[in-house]
């Protein structure tokens, strides 16, 4: 979902003396920032940098002349010369300068569709630090000099120089400062700014952060001066950048502390729009750190009360298009507040929001921040889907998406474009896998490896890192039949791709969801593949998540690992014939039960319970001991008993209460195979087919009962009719790794491999 992150909605309000804008901006105004939109700086751009690509050895030696400023580059040939005068002319920046820019974009390692609007943000950077430059009355002589100097570094595209002679010129002033009057105080944070915008201009965030605070230091302890507070809102604003571009949580941190130490300095009465943006701005702030987030209701209720606070300002009737941008947003946070609370409103809050921010925002107006207001639209309709049984709301959010994409296009917005495409990816495989559609969720992956074509790693890795892990996650929704391994193989690299820049220091929620769904895809490939490398990665995974999620912070998250570490650990069990593994999954199974019976989560109790006292079961058989098969015994009949009373409840149960009884039921029938008691897995299973038809795969393990219990005729008719029907490659999947598994646990029978035959041929 965009939230204020997407440019055409919030760059408007976003940065107020940053990179972004270099002067004070009013709303409404569009600066040159990390995205542009409807930028006319887009002639020869592209072409001339992709020439420099191309050549790399060229551009290798290009990049080393610029660094030592003590050569000139390679000639370009006539082209490029008409191209580089093109350029000159529109970016108002000499040869040299455009050369730097260029250098700085082959540095980056951006994508083709990203490199006109960073040269652009470049070019914007190059005319403050021009004028920064000069020197001024109470210069000293060497101050001066230093100043012409990095003046001449500048003209020349040498940045690394410029710094370094700043740097120089710093130190002289805060030397000085000692017996200077004040305006040499201001001189220093002029020159401490001038460096913070040279860090901006290389995407250095934190070092501009740190340039800026530097700046504002100067004018202490009068800090409420216009000056002051100009500083520490650029701080906020590098800070915000480093945050939602890198994945910096700490940095989002910092940037909403600083923002409301603005908002207590800023006088609401005289700097009324100012105090407005900032509001705004620590709404953005906060809507991007709940993302990530566990417990972020309170972050989101804070969010939105900016948000609220800002449109007491930015009016309806007197800034149309400014209001829509917040009303966007807004729509943003509730639409997250009403992801964690379904039933709660916020859903339908949030479509309102959106709904009334396109009456002002109209396409013909506004086509760019008209089409991010659609995607935001269309991602909230998208979460309603989920709660959905129909195919209402998905509709409507792929139509949402339609209309976006038909203003917000790859060159006319290449970023924007991306961040599109992924949430698209989302709609289609969220859509596909409640239709069960291969084709579509292959259209998703294509929409997602759209988006990492324009968003990439060095450029924007958390977005990368985002949509890498969703790639990740369809990958694994993908894999079917004989083709299953070879993508879940592709879901783990690209979850441990994702990995790299999703840390937990960075985004602990959001990492230890990557972490329990790289444990998923493993433990699925450990089921398919002998031995046990994958099983014991898997393990490390679901172990690495409950370093976030942890009894005391996160007691259900924390449970769910549990159940997976038991999943794992048996499977090990069986896998190496240690007893001890059978013990140890126990124990994780009822850690899990224990939790989830304090949450009063019933079903996931009774979940637990059951592989529980299978586990128990197979551990006494292993180990001679009868006394703790016993117990195992008597707790998975009360499970079957509980269940059997709920499922067949008839109407004094809700139909979603007695269908959870009735897969509990099932999941037992194929425990009772494993424990050898094929007549309990039988009698259960005829229990629920009947009435519970839509669980098929039931019949799976009544078909396994059968054969091992010497019934093969039976069992070779069910299997035959469980592979020539509907479903037959998901049935054909599980059959071979349930003769997998059935077979490490010493169960096996002739009749495996005429139906492996079968499936086969």
């Amino acid at each position: 979902m965009f939230r204020g992150t997407f440019v055409v909605v919030a760059i408007t309000l976003l940065i107020a003396n940053t990179v972004q804008a270099q002067v004070q901006a009013n709303f409404g105004s569009v600066a040159a920032g990390r995205d542009i939109v409807n930028s006319v700086i887009n002639i020869g751009v592209d072409d001339l940098v992709k020439k420099y690509k191309e050549d790399a050895q060229d551009l290798k030696q290009n990049n080393a002349d610029l660094r030592q400023n003590n050569a000139d580059l390679r000639q370009f040939n006539a082209e490029q010369i008409t191209r580089l005068a093109e350029l000159q002319k529109k970016l108002d920046l000499n040869e040299r300068q455009i050369r730097s820019a260029l250098f700085i974009l082959g540095e980056t390692n951006l994508s083709p569709d990203q490199l006109a609007p960073t040269l652009v943000q470049i070019a914007s950077q190059y005319k403050l630090l021009r004028d920064q430059a000069l020197t001024r009355p109470t210069d000293s002589s060497e101050t001066s000099t230093l100043k012409n100097d990095a003046r001449k570094a500048i003209d020349a595209g040498d940045l690394a120089g410029a710094e370094a002679l700043l740097a120089k010129v710093e130190d002289l002033q805060r030397a000085a400062l000692l017996n200077a009057t004040r305006n040499l105080a201001a001189d220093v944070a002029e020159t401490a700014a001038s460096r913070g915008e040279v860090a901006m201009t290389r995407l250095r965030y934190v070092e501009a952060a740190t340039h800026f605070a530097s700046a504002g230091n100067m004018y202490a302890p009068a800090f409420d001066s216009p000056k002051a507070l100009d500083y520490l809102e650029r701080e906020a604003d590098a800070l915000y950048l480093q945050g939602e571009e890198f994945g910096d949580d700490k940095a989002l941190h910092q940037s909403i502390e600083r923002r409301r130490e603005l908002l207590e300095r800023l006088p609401r009465d005289k700097m009324a729009r100012d105090w407005a943006r900032n509001q705004h701005n620590l709404g953005l702030s906060l809507d991007t750190i709940a993302q990530r987030s566990s417990g972020a209701e309170p972050i989101l209720l804070q969010s939105i009360e900016a948000y609220r606070d800002a449109l007491q300002v930015i009016t309806r009737d007197k800034s149309p298009l400014d209001w829509a941008n917040i009303q966007s947003n807004l729509g943003s946070a509730l639409a997250q507040l009403g992801e964690r609370s379904p039933g709660s409103g916020r859903m339908e809050e949030a479509i309102a929001a959106y709904q009334e921010a396109l009456k002002e925002c109209s396409r013909e107006k506004a086509p760019l921040q008209w089409g991010g207001i659609q995607t935001n639209l269309a991602a909230a309709y998208l979460r309603n889907a989920e709660t959905e049984s129909g195919t209402e709301s998905f509709e409507l959010a792929l139509k949402s998406f339609d209309l976006a994409l038909q203003e917000v296009t790859r060159e006319r917005d290449p970023a924007a474009w991306g961040t599109i495409q992924n949430d698209l990816g989302s709609a289609l495989s969220k859509l596909a896998t409640r239709n069960g559609d291969q084709k579509m969720l292959a259209s998703a992956i294509d929409a997602y490896r759209a988006s990492l074509a324009v968003k990439t790693r060095e450029r924007y890795p958390y977005d990368w890192a985002t949509t890498t892990y969703n790639l990740a996650g369809t990958l694994s929704d993908l894999a079917k039949d004989d083709s299953g391994v070879k993508l879940l193989d592709e879901a783990a690299i690209s979850y441990r791709a994702a990995l790299q820049e999703i840390t937990q220091e960075r985004s602990g929620l959001v990492w230890a969801r990557a972490q329990t769904n790289l444990g998923n895809v493993r433990l699925r490939l450990g089921r398919l593949r002998p031995g046990t490398a994958d099983l014991e990665a898997a393990l490390a995974a679901y172990t690495e998540a409950t370093k976030e999620w942890t009894i005391d912070s996160s007691p259900l998250d924390w449970a769910m690992e549990q159940d997976h570490i038991g999943d794992v650990l048996f499977l090990l069990a069986i896998r190496t014939s240690q007893s001890q593994r059978f013990q140890e999954a126990a124990d994780s199974y009822r850690q899990a039960m224990a939790v989830n019976q304090r949450a009063n989560r019933i079903f996931d109790a009774a979940r637990n319970q059951a592989d529980y006292c299978v586990v128990l079961w197979l551990a006494g058989d292993r180990t001679s001991d009868e006394s703790k098969k016993s117990e195992a015994q008597q707790s998975c009949q009360r499970v079957v008993r509980l269940a059997m009373a709920v499922a067949n409840a008839g109407d004094r149960m809700p139909a979603a209460t007695r269908f959870q009884a009735a897969k509990i039921l099932g999941d037992l029938t194929y425990k009772f195979v494993f424990v050898r008691d094929y007549d309990e897995a039988v009698r259960i299973a005829d229990f629920v087919i009947p009435s519970f038809p839509e669980l098929s795969w039931v019949q799976i393990n009544k078909a396994h009962a059968l054969m091992l219990s010497g019934k093969t005729q039976q069992s070779l008719e069910i299997y035959q009719g469980l592979i020539s029907g509907p479903d037959a490659a998901d049935f054909k999947q599980s059959i071979r790794t349930d003769f997998q598994q059935l077979r490490s646990l010493g169960l096996n029978a002739p009749l495996m491999e005429t139906v492996e035959k079968n499936i086969k041929d």
